[in-house]
């Protein structure tokens, strides 16, 4: 999205390229990805983790997964993606699912910010993070458990100026940037004009869509 709140052009030309010899590709499949959009700024450890994280989920759900990476010939902005058999409800739940198991770790950032801002030693803060973060996630990883991320910091002493306001930090509107307005811009720009472009051809016309 550019600075004047206008549609980023890279989300009209995104182009998509394989690692590997071109599979056999299913009649449905769904492309995802947890990699920092062309609007975020993350760091690369942060991008592959969750991209690490996504591919379990993904390989959970679906037999067949691709690695494929989505890229703006014009920024060269890129996230790696997955491209899976998923119908397009079941990339919706999965996209749910995982943003709120991994939801947590995507708002430390947030958490710590506000901390700082109450008080907190950023350097201190930022190790317990870091701590309570490997815990959570060896805990989720290799015990099959819930995230407890948000009650390991909730009992940490360096977070106690926040402790009652952790899940309003973590409100996952907070984390979806302008999504839902790039798609209204997207709908405005792009299909409302082809429908009515074409509207005496389609009218009376019903069927299935498939993404």
């Amino acid at each position: 999205m550019s600075r004047d709140g206008s549609m980023h052009p890279a989300y009209f030309e995104t182009c998509f390229r394989l690692h590997g010899p071109a599979p056999e590709w299913p009649d449905a499949f769904a492309i995802v990805s947890a990699w920092a959009t062309t609007e975020e700024s993350w760091s690369r450890e942060r991008s592959q983790a969750a991209d690490a994280a996504l591919e379990i989920e993904v390989r959970n759900r679906s037999t067949w997964v691709v690695r494929i990476t989505g890229f703006s010939p014009t920024t060269s902005h890129i996230e790696p993606s997955w491209a899976a058999a998923l119908s397009l409800d079941e990339a919706c739940d999965l996209g749910l699912s995982f943003l709120q198991a991994e939801l947590p770790f995507m708002a430390t950032e947030t958490i710590l910010m506000e901390t700082v801002r109450r008080g907190g030693d950023r350097q201190e803060l930022h190790e317990v993070i870091r701590r309570c973060s490997m815990e959570a996630a060896s805990r989720v990883k290799l015990e099959g458990c819930d995230n407890d991320l948000l009650e390991r910091l909730a009992a940490e002493p360096a977070f106690q100026s926040v402790k009652d306001d952790l899940d309003s930090l973590c409100d996952p509107s907070r984390f979806v940037g302008r999504a839902p307005e790039q798609v209204e811009e997207y709908l405005a720009a792009e299909i409302d004009p082809l429908l009515a472009e074409h509207e005496q051809a389609i009218a009376g016309l019903s069927g299935e869509v498939r993404v």
